[in-house]
């Protein structure tokens, strides 16, 4: 679960610091999040990969990205600041 979020947040990073739009950023961080749970999912034989049989993994992805650009606005904001 901490590494769906943790790749969310990563993939909106990148996403943002490439000067993606809002919906460039939600779906890098999403296919990131996703993506790797199936990669994983997938080499140790877990078939359907998690992602398809559980909603509460897409709903984490969500809120970390959320989180993630929320996070970055803050910090982008104290930037301009200083």
């Amino acid at each position: 679960m901490e590494r769906t979020i943790s790749f969310a947040i990563s993939g909106a990073v990148v996403a943002i610091k490439a000067k993606f739009d809002l919906f460039g950023v939600a779906f890098v961080g999403v296919i990131t999040a996703m993506g790797g749970g199936i990669v994983r999912d997938i080499l140790i034989g877990r078939y359907p990969p998690a992602v398809f049989t559980n909603f509460y993994i897409f709903l984490i992805t969500v809120i970390s990205l959320l989180i993630g650009i929320d996070g970055l606005k803050i910090q982008k904001t104290k930037q301009q600041l200083i």
